[in-house]
């Protein structure tokens, strides 16, 4: 019985992402498994920090984190599931965040 769901993946740090990304890819065409990949639009938070306690307030820094979004979507049986998840999850980097999201349910 075949199952699809979709792997979201989610980074501060776009190298490490981006060699995630292609380690999925490789992994996937290696044991010739179909997939659909996106790439979503990253988010720009913006920080703005004064510099001086002072009154006038002229001087500030600004700070900007950009976060990455990319995803997968993937139709498999229940037992290449289980072995594609351990994997993903085995060599997942610790900067990433990785979602899964059965559909159907």
């Amino acid at each position: 019985m075949t199952s699809s769901f979709k792997l979201q993946i989610e980074s501060v740090n776009k190298n490490c992402m981006f060699f995630y990304i292609y380690f999925i890819k490789k992994f996937c065409k290696k044991i010739n498994l179909a997939y659909k990949y996106f790439s979503l639009p990253k988010k720009i938070k913006s920080f703005v920090f004064f510099k001086s306690p002072h009154v006038y307030k002229k001087f500030k820094e600004h700070f900007s984190v950009k976060t990455y979004k990319s995803a997968f979507f993937f139709k498999i049986n229940k037992i290449k599931k289980t072995i594609l998840i351990k994997l993903l999850f085995l060599y997942k980097p610790t900067t990433l965040k990785i979602k899964l999201h059965e559909k159907g349910k």
